[in-house]
């Protein structure tokens, strides 16, 4: 998100050069060096925020970073506000013009200030280095569900049998079977029990790009079916020799309740919800809305509560919190986050954009289109309108299956849209870490 502070911060500069050369002076050139300062911050900047989830000084490094581009932000905008030129005319507007050019003197003296302050913070943020061999070793989440006990899987069985059927009939011809899905839906495991049960390389982490296609082709060949997992819907579709795409949906209420409770509570007799607890625990479950990960996970955390009713209104009330800080629920928040780690830089801040609104809000195209662009999250792209560039945006965070459609009008165009409410608690931990969104009663996002 310091990526998108400073981008921000660069288009106000150029904007701010662009518009108000003739009231800058000597100013100029401390704004063309701030630039430059930016644009080598920039370029650092992405495979800093990338790595700084593991990197506690990275971490830090970019919370820098993103301060200074904050407050240049703050800064560029008050001095926007008293450059903006009038519409007055006659001897009112003289007056009024020649108090402002004694103003803006003034204002350009304090704006050089401000700008030397920037400078000096930005050249005194010590960059580290991008080379450290102590870097953590990240782990793929996903490799859990490769062994994965069948028995303790809920609601596999019609998708299981359907896969098995298109990967056994028509001819040997290759073929490809896409299943697509949000992250947490159970893609990799639905994929690994319906294929044959080989172990996962060692090596598979430490592979380069090239040992891991020359792996996969010596795996694929002579086979004539390949399944895809995705999490783009798009994609699944582009795929060659694609012959089925599946869209693995989320488990059915009674589904999500059997689960749950073959997790929350596996001490008691059957598994059976305590009649005390079961209104708090439908309550946790809606969060959940039928993602088998969420539930396994949420569900192995409650049972280690003992304290009952207290202990699980905490996790109901303060999630977005537990997701952060309790290593149970680590797996399932870097899952999730992979979803909104790998959107660029643009889509990041529409989506962050998204925490503002209350859990199950459905929202509307129209107006969170005219939001975007009024937010300035929407970049100029020739030949098309910002209603129309939002337009894309909207839609390829469809596509990545971030937002969930509701409705589309006749015209087969969104028409209102939600979060899942466990992305919702994801982004609105991010936004809050990122300083990103403050409510209108001055408390940050929570």
């Amino acid at each position: 998100m310091a990526m998108i502070a400073v981008q921000v911060v660069l288009e106000k500069l150029a904007s701010f050069v662009a518009e108000e050369t003739r009231f800058l002076g000597g100013v100029s050139g401390g704004i063309v060096e701030l630039q430059d300062d930016l644009y080598s911050m920039k370029s650092f900047l992405q495979d800093a925020e990338e790595r700084s989830e593991s990197d506690q000084g990275l971490r830090a490094w970019v919370k820098q970073v993103r301060d200074v581009a904050y407050d240049a932000e703050n800064i560029l905008e008050e001095f926007m506000l008293r450059f903006a030129p009038s519409h007055e005319s006659g001897f009112i507007h003289y007056l009024r013009n020649s108090y402002r050019s004694i103003r803006k003197l003034s204002a350009r003296h304090r704006l050089a200030v401000h700008l030397e302050s920037i400078k000096a913070r930005l050249k005194a943020i010590y960059m580290p280095s991008t080379s450290s061999a102590t870097v953590e070793k990240w782990h793929d989440p996903r490799l859990a569900a490769l062994y994965l006990d069948e028995a303790d899987v809920v609601g596999i069985e019609n998708p299981k049998h359907l896969l098995v059927s298109w990967l056994v009939e028509g001819e040997e011809n290759l073929s490809s079977i896409s299943v697509v899905g949000m992250g947490g839906l159970g893609k990799t495991t639905l994929g690994f029990l319906v294929t044959a049960n080989e172990p996962v390389p060692d090596n598979l982490q430490s592979m380069t790009d090239f040992q891991l296609i020359d792996a996969l082709r010596n795996y694929l060949w002579r086979r004539s079916r390949i399944i895809f997992t995705t999490r783009l819907s798009n994609l699944a579709e582009s795929i060659e020799n694609t012959s089925h795409v599946y869209e693995l949906q989320a488990l059915a209420e009674n589904e999500a309740w059997i689960l749950f409770c073959m997790k929350a509570f596996r001490g008691e007799h059957k598994a059976v919800c305590p009649p005390e607890l079961e209104e708090m625990s439908r309550n946790i479950l809606k969060k959940c809305e039928g993602l088998p990960l969420a539930i396994v996970a949420i569900g192995g955390l409650l049972s280690k509560r003992k304290n009952g009713g207290l202990e699980w209104k905490k996790v109901h009330d303060c999630l977005a919190t537990e997701l952060k800080s309790n290593d149970d629920l680590g797996s399932l928040r870097r899952i999730l986050q992979l979803s909104y780690d790998n959107l660029p830089y643009y889509l990041k801040q529409c989506y962050l954009y998204l925490s503002v609104f209350p859990e199950d809000y459905l929202i509307k195209r129209r107006k969170l289109i005219r939001l975007w662009i009024v937010e300035r999250f929407v970049e100029e792209k020739q030949g098309f309108t910002m209603e129309e560039v939002a337009e894309e945006y909207l839609n390829e965070l469809v596509n990545r299956i971030l937002i969930q459609v509701v409705e589309m009008n006749y015209f087969n165009r969104v028409k209102t849209c939600r979060v899942h409410d466990l992305m919702r608690e994801i982004i609105q931990m991010k936004s809050r870490e990122e300083s990103f969104v403050m409510m209108a009663n001055g408390t940050r996002i929570s």
